[in-house]
């Protein structure tokens, strides 16, 4: 007999050999024996449509194949309807002991005498308000409803105050289980093959939840992430999986089935026992492939059959998987087309289409791909939560028309974030009149009519998926939204300066260079912190080769860039110093300026040690001074900034208070806080503390930069940096302080509300 596959995907059966010789999904292309059901003109899924669709082509298929489902249920479904299927469908567990499993509320009841459960009630539909939750649990305000019987987060849903489900969503009369909503947590999911004589653990992901939905819709998961999960954790759900795996045994369940955790505040909680193959069993059988290992249905065959499972089970549970996928979902303003551009991107590995083409009628959310990556898609962040990368979340940011303050606010932060793709047209453009200036961190300067300046990265991973495009349009550029034109932008080209040297044979732009209406000259050639192998892990200056350069190389420089161009400011900083001598050459530097020119000068340095020096680069013609904290938290800063962050908070607080003495509290003392790379609690201490001395902080947001330490880490998404804007904004009103620096050309990478 022939076996085939029955499935939602047909790349659920991805990377399983010969094993099936066809399939029948709802979401498919027809190739390599698929049949599917999805309508040329729809990609909305429709459960009752395709538990037809099994009946009738499985009916005429009886006498010469077996079946396969991914869902134990589903199979009862079709044999509820089609009972002489049932002696062709194998490996399926008692149609009792599903429903028990599927139950969320008896699930629930009955694990809490083993392990740890989030708290709970069962409620009806006509129940579910949040006054009732409110009775049930008193000190909490936000709360989970969940359908006793649902997956992939479909009957999973939200409810905060003032709040109530639409009448439509819930059946009055079925019992619903209700929970507090666990903040600041994050979701693990792992494989157990449960067979007669042993179990076998695979090793777990973290679920990827979109975190702008209700219901709570599961989009992927990464098992690269995974691996960072403190080591206590998953000790423990080790544990709680075995002995859930045991009692399954026990039970007479045979077969895969997931288990769902939640974490939070390193306290592991069972969720809910899934009796199927789950989501993310396919980036298994691809390792499990590539491993000449069988896959998951051939290991799912073995443990039915009631032998042992004749792979040694250490080398099923020691495979390191080390991949991530994520379903891409369609919303609104985002065609087709548009998405179809984007299998290339260089962060895919691969990707499966399950039939989508360009005729679809899709209709919002929609399923229209999902791709494999080698990298992490997520980040667990310092709130204890998930970072997913901004291009990769399909929910609408900006509006097509900036009207008002509030999009200019929303568009600036969309592209801090999201970065900009420039198309061959805007590429070309630039190459004639001699390239980019490559501004902060790998990114491009852009300029609106308002001469409001966005530093838009170009190298951050998934940019391909960024919906911003930098196009050349009739001689000017412009900024567009998906295939929307937002603006008319002006670019920072690069400066057309000849490889003029100083006097000792080092080019002018290792001492200076330009960025927007600022140039910025250098005292260090090489960060001493990274020179000593102590560097920020989020800086991605390079650990040249050390060069020397004296007062005369600076001045030589720097009067070419005075007789050249035009700028309006004058930065002192870059490379970290030694402290005991970066005092010094910082007035020595005010003196060279101030001989030639009185534009403002802004000094960017470690604080100095001797706290007279700040009264001495006042005295010197210096304007205005920041000492960058970058990040509050003391234990957080020595473990990302090894080197910096040996210098205390404390220290840099005093060098601060002093400089608010000898500059003022009108924003000429500064300093910067990285978004993304602390708790918001923290962050919002350093912005109180820094208000209340006189200091205007400056925010800006965390981007993973290439070849640094934290290459890998995914930056905070729009609602969280969101989030952590408005929590600066309300401290520094409060102190009658503005976010720093006041000058807009200095604004390109920092957050600047503009008053709304």
């Amino acid at each position: 007999m022939f076996l085939m596959f029955i499935g939602k995907y047909q790349s659920d059966m991805a990377y399983t050999g010969h094993y099936f010789n066809g399939s029948i999904t709802f979401y498919g292309d027809g190739t390599n024996g698929n049949i599917y059901c999805c309508s040329k003109h729809s990609r909305v899924y429709d459960k009752n449509v395709f538990i037809n669709f099994i009946i009738k082509n499985i009916k005429y298929r009886l006498d010469k194949y077996n079946f396969i489902f991914y869902n134990q249920s589903y199979a009862y479904e079709v044999i509820n309807k089609f009972p002489e299927c049932k002696e062709h469908i194998l490996n399926i567990n008692s149609r009792e002991l599903l429903d028990w499993l599927s139950n969320k509320t008896l699930v629930r009841v009955w694990a809490q005498n083993l392990i740890d459960v989030p708290s709970f009630c069962t409620v009806t539909g006509s129940e579910c308000t949040f006054s009732n939750f409110k009775k049930l649990f008193p000190q909490e305000n936000e709360f989970v409803i969940q359908d006793n019987y649902s997956s992939g987060g479909l009957g999973s849903f939200i409810i905060k105050k003032d709040q109530n489900m639409k009448a439509n969503i819930l059946n009055p009369c079925n019992i619903y289980l209700v929970s507090p909503l666990l903040k600041n947590s994050y979701s693990i999911n792992i494989h157990i093959l449960v067979g007669k004589f042993n179990q076998i653990i695979f090793s777990p992901s973290i679920q990827i939840i979109d975190p702008n939905q209700s219901p709570l819709i599961f989009r992927g998961s990464d098992y690269i992430e995974a691996q960072k999960i403190p080591k206590l954790i998953i000790n423990n759900l080790y544990n709680c999986a075995k002995k859930i795996g045991n009692k399954l045994g026990k039970m007479n369940y045979r077969g895969i089935c997931g288990l769902d955790f939640i974490v939070q505040n390193n306290k592991l909680y069972f969720i809910e026992i899934n009796p199927r193959f789950q989501g993310s069993s396919f980036l298994i059988n691809r390792t499990l492939f590539e491993n000449n290992l069988p896959s998951l249905y051939e290991l799912n065959e073995m443990a039915f059959s009631n032998e042992p499972i004749k792979i040694e089970k250490k080398k099923l549970e020691n495979l390191n998987i080390n991949y991530s996928y994520y379903k891409i979902k369609y919303s609104k303003n985002i065609a087709v087309e548009y998405f179809n551009k984007l299998c290339n991107c260089k962060d895919i590995d691969k990707y499966f289409m399950d039939g989508l083409n360009i005729q679809n009628n899709i209709q919002l959310r929609g399923y229209m791909f999902r791709f494999i990556s080698k990298r992490n898609i997520i980040s667990l962040n310092p709130n204890h939560q998930i970072n997913i990368y901004q291009n990769l979340l399909s929910n609408e940011i900006i509006r097509c028309s900036i009207k008002s303050n509030m999009d200019w606010n929303n568009l600036k932060t969309a592209l801090l974030l999201q970065g900009i793709k420039i198309d061959i047209s805007a590429m070309i453009a630039l190459t004639e009149c001699g390239g980019i200036q490559e501004g902060t961190f790998d990114a491009v300067d852009i300029r609106f009519s308002n001469d409001l300046i966005v530093n838009c990265p170009l190298k951050i991973p998934f940019i391909d998926f960024s919906p911003f495009t930098l196009k050349y349009i009739e001689k000017n550029f412009y900024l567009f939204y998906l295939e929307k034109n937002i603006s008319i932008v002006y670019v920072d080209k690069k400066d057309s300066i000849p490889n003029v040297k100083t006097h000792s044979g080092l080019l002018y732009s290792k001492m200076v260079q330009r960025n927007n209406m600022r140039i910025r000259i250098r005292h260090n050639s090489i960060c001493l912190f990274k020179q000593n192998g102590k560097g920020c892990h989020f800086c991605h200056a390079k650990n040249e080769e050390y060069y020397n350069f004296d007062l005369d190389d600076i001045t030589e420089s720097f009067l070419f860039y005075l007789e050249n161009f035009e700028f309006k400011e004058i930065m002192i900083g870059g490379a970290s110093n030694d402290r005991i001598y970066e005092p010094t050459l910082i007035k020595d530097i005010l003196k060279i300026i101030r001989i030639h020119t009185d534009k403002p000068i802004y000094i960017m340095s470690l604080p100095p040690q001797d706290l007279n020096d700040i009264q001495e680069y006042k005295k010197l013609g210096a304007n205005e001074i920041a000492f960058n904290l970058e990040i509050y938290d003391e234990t957080i800063s020595k473990e990302i900034m090894p080197g910096k962050g040996m210098i205390s908070r404390n220290e840099y607080l005093k060098a601060l208070q002093k400089a608010v003495e000898v500059f003022g509290n009108d924003g000429q003392v500064r300093s910067m806080l990285i978004v993304g790379l602390e708790p918001l609690e923290s962050f919002k201490k350093g912005i109180e503390v820094l208000c209340k001395i006189g200091v205007s902080p400056m925010i800006s947001p965390f981007r993973p930069m290439q070849n640094t330490k934290l290459a890998n880490y995914v930056p905070p998404n729009f609602e969280e940096c969101k989030q952590y804007i408005n929590t600066a904004i309300e401290i520094t009103k409060k102190y009658n302080i503005k976010l720093g620096p006041p000058n807009i050309y200095n604004q390109n990478n920092t957050f600047n509300p503009i008053d709304i």
